[in-house]
């Protein structure tokens, strides 16, 4: 018989070190999912709109011009056990001591449990009548299931009192800029919106609050989660609907706007080189 059964093949004895993977693939053991905390003396009733975006945004919401206040973060923690894997008995189990002595025994070195702790804070920012909350993505240390568990919080929250909601984020999968409200969408097919943006959608529309009231705004970008470049020509058109929505100075606001941007190097073209 040339092939075995499934089932029947030996555990491998190493396995690759992804604390957040049950040591058992076969079983429905439950794995930890991240802690969102909102600053408790928030309240959100007293707000007229709530912004949601992500740190590539920042330069649309200029510090000195909106005289923005700092209210609190947005907390996010996940606690990860790691444990040793348990040997099988049809795993060969090697004497070090005696044969290997300058080597170290990867089962014996892993028997002691260890936890791991995720720690991840974003800023809330208030001006006037305004609620901002801002969320940073970074494909290379975090993980999409802290932005997509903030993004439920935030939405619950939001829900209790329903301020209007804008929604501004950035994709590589479209071509051009795209509104989209409750009743609206104009995405077409092939394009889709991902990562935390995508995950606040997917909550305003199809999650347990779907239903409320929202505007939204996708420019096209390119570039990872975390990492996106945007053109000149579609941060014009972002900072014109944007001027309109929130009631800027058109000149003021643009003005500033793109002197950030420079600042941040997020404009395709801004710098030489490519981006990691």
């Amino acid at each position: 018989m040339l092939f075995k059964q499934w089932n029947d093949l030996p555990e491998p004895r190493h396995q690759l070190d992804f604390p957040e993977i049950s040591k058992n693939l076969q079983s429905l053991e439950f794995c930890p999912i991240p802690r969102v905390e909102l600053p408790q003396d928030l309240n959100v009733s007293q707000y007229s709109t709530v912004i949601i975006t992500t740190k590539i945004m920042n330069p649309l919401f200029p510090k000195n011009l909106l005289q923005l206040t700092s209210i609190g973060e947005v907390k996010s923690s996940l606690t990860v056990k790691n444990s040793s894997p348990t040997q099988s008995t049809d795993a060969y189990s090697w004497n070090y001591d005696e044969n290997f002595p300058n080597e170290v025994d990867p089962i014996s070195e892993s028997e002691t449990s260890k936890e791991t702790q995720y720690n991840f804070s974003f800023p809330i920012y208030s001006f006037g009548e305004t609620l901002l909350f801002s969320i940073e993505e970074n494909f290379i240390n975090i993980s999409p299931i802290f932005g997509n568990m903030i993004s439920r919080s935030i939405v619950s929250q939001l829900i209790k009192t329903s301020p209007d909601i804008i929604v501004i984020g950035s994709s590589d999968r479209i071509s051009n800029m795209k509104k989209m409200t409750k009743s609206e969408c104009t995405l077409q097919p092939p394009e889709f919106i991902t990562g935390f943006i995508g995950s606040v959608l997917t909550q305003l529309i199809i999650g347990e609050n779907k239903g409320m009231n929202f505007k939204c705004l996708i420019v096209p970008s390119e570039g990872p989660n975390g990492f996106e470049k945007i053109s000149l020509s579609d941060m014009g058109s972002l900072i014109d609907v944007c001027s309109q929505w929130l009631g800027f100075d058109h000149s003021k606001y643009s003005q500033e706007c793109y002197r950030l941007w420079r600042c941040d190097s997020a404009a395709i073209g801004a710098q030489s080189g490519l981006y990691i």
